[in-house]
């Protein structure tokens, strides 16, 4: 794999600070000697997918009221070779997009068949859901939109 011009620094965008170890993480896993033929197609894949309408967000009011929270560290990890993790830029606007590269060939409708048909699975009289490891929260919405009496 040669090297780009690609500013990976930029992913992560300008509300989180991004520890420099993170760069350090992604680059060995770039250069790990594991195959990386689906990761690849998955990357090919992501331009084709419709991004979500998210420039009307506010960004610095709707980070605010977490600024002063204490996360665990290991939520500070690259999670998917992401800088920043999910405290970044790149997460909150790309997820989507991502997922729907992952998941093309496993549903005609992509990340959000997936994420609905795995919300259809809750008891539609559930008065609490409880959603762990939710990632960016697209899963706990689809189980919002079928069962909106939730808690």
């Amino acid at each position: 794999m040669g090297k780009t011009n690609f500013n990976m620094a930029g992913l992560a965008g300008k509300h989180w600070e991004v520890p420099s170890r993170h760069f350090a993480l992604i680059e060995k896993e770039m250069s790990s000697p594991e195959p990386k033929d689906r990761m690849m197609a998955v990357v090919a894949r992501m331009p084709e997918m419709e991004a979500p309408e998210l420039g009307e967000i506010d960004w610095d009011r709707e980070l605010a009221p977490y600024r002063d929270l204490e996360f665990p560290k290991y939520y500070l990890q690259p999670f998917h070779s992401v800088p920043g993790g999910y405290l970044s830029e790149a997460a909150a606007t790309g997820d989507r997009q991502t997922m729907d590269a992952i998941y093309a060939e496993a549903h005609p409708r992509k990340c959000r068949g997936i994420r609905d048909e795995l919300a259809s699975l809750i008891p539609a009289d559930a008065s609490f859901v409880v959603d762990l490891g939710g990632g960016t929260g697209d899963g706990g919405a689809a189980v919002a939109r079928i069962i909106p009496h939730a808690r």
